[in-house]
This record gives C-alpha cells, sequence and structure tokens, in this order.
C-alpha cells in the first residue's frame, strides 16, 4: 500500500500565543476569583483556576470571557468535551472573541471533529484576516481538511503557508502527499526533494523509499 511507508502528519497544537486568550476588555465582576483565576493559570494549576472560573460563573452566568478562560484550562487538563463546550458558551455571549473560535479548533481536533474545526479556523480568518497566527492557522485547516480526504482545500492552505513562509518544510510535505495520494508521483517526489533540501528528514526517507524515479 502506498501508505506503508509514509511518515504522519501531526496537527501543530498547544500554539502559546492562543493560550491566555484576549486580555479582558469588560469589567469583571468578583475580580478576586478573576485574577484568582488567572495567577492560576500562570502557574499551570488548571484545576484550582477552573473552581475559581465556577465561582466567579455562578455570580455572573453570562461572563463570556470567563467562560473562554475555563475552556482554556480545561483543554490543557485534557478535558476537551468541557472545554468545545466553555468556548461555545463563551461565543453565545460574545461572538467577536477570536481567542474562543481557535481554542474550541484544537478541541475540536483532539475530538475528531474536522468539519467544526474547520469552520472555527475559518470564523477567526474572516473575523481577523492578519491574525498574528495566520500561518499556523491556516495549516491546522489545511491538516483538518487532508484528515477528510479534501485535497483541494487542503493544498490551497498549504500553498498560502508557503506564501507566508516559503521554507516552511512541512507545508511542503503535506502538499507531496496530496500530490501522492491524487497518483501524482512526480510532483510529490518534487515536493518531498524540496522539503529534504529544508533538512526534513521523513521527507528524505521518503525520497529514499518512492522516488528512484525523479532523483
Amino acid at each position: 500500500m502506498k501508505q506503508c511507508f509514509l511518515m504522519c502528519f501531526c496537527i501543530l497544537l498547544g500554539l502559546p500565543a492562543w493560550a491566555q486568550g484576549e486580555k479582558p476588555t469588560e469589567k469583571e465582576d468578583n475580580t478576586d476569583y478573576w485574577q484568582l483565576a488567572l495567577d492560576k493559570i500562570k502557574a499551570t494549576s488548571y484545576g484550582e483556576a477552573v473552581n475559581a472560573l465556577d465561582k466567579l460563573l455562578e455570580k455572573r452566568k453570562d461572563n463570556a470571557l470567563a467562560y473562554q478562560k475555563r475552556g482554556f484550562a480545561k483543554r490543557k487538563m485534557g478535558n476537551h468535551g468541557g472545554a468545545e463546550a466553555d468556548y461555545s458558551s463563551a461565543l453565545a455571549y460574545n461572538a467577536n472573541l477570536t481567542e474562543a473560535y481557535l481554542g474550541r479548533a484544537q478541541a475540536r481536533i483532539k475530538l475528531g471533529n474536522y468539519e467544526q474545526a474547520i469552520e472555527d479556523y475559518s470564523q477567526t480568518l474572516t473575523r481577523q484576516p492578519t491574525h498574528s497566527k495566520a500561518k499556523d492557522i491556516l495549516y491546522n485547516r489545511g491538516l483538518s481538511y487532508l484528515k477528510l480526504k479534501k485535497y483541494k482545500e487542503a493544498l490551497t492552505d498549504f500553498r498560502e503557508v508557503l506564501k507566508i513562509e516559503s521554507d516552511n518544510a512541512q507545508a511542503w510535505v503535506n502538499i507531496a502527499f496530496i500530490h501522492y495520494f491524487s497518483g501524482e508521483i512526480r510532483k510529490a517526489c518534487s515536493d518531498w526533494l524540496r522539503a529534504r533540501d529544508l533538512g526534513n528528514k521523513p521527507a528524505q526517507r521518503n525520497t529514499q523509499k518512492a522516488c528512484q524515479c525523479c532523483m
């Protein structure tokens, strides 16, 4: 089978710029609980942060930022279903929280909900086309399309990544996969060779095994 020797692709997770989300732009009730939650998140004491945010939300159930922060803490604890629910609550109260879309996309990827993750990535780029992590958003959305075997859409996203960072070896690797799975072996080998020259070791192994025709 074609896939027997190919290296698996991986979705980038845990991007630090997304971890903390937006700084609060609205006045917070129960300031002590809010600050306590922020301090606990900074200390990576996520369970304690969740407890503090639980208490804050008991007093003010419409606090979008508190849901967003709690979603982040739950995601870091591996509770991706709970994180997804909290991010959805945050967006129900404030649809402009870009970081909530990103956090929910990451949770949905962990849950295998690639279609919904794609929707969240697209929402982010629609609302903030010049997001500081646009390259990573496009890359992750491309991988989500690749998981769904939507090769045309994935190829478009990886090419957009290369417009931002032309020497992104992993983007070239994934473009090679798309060409390979589409039966375009010579194109795939050309892409793997480019990635190999950029120092990507899996691409080097793939070229050795699949690209004798083109080397």
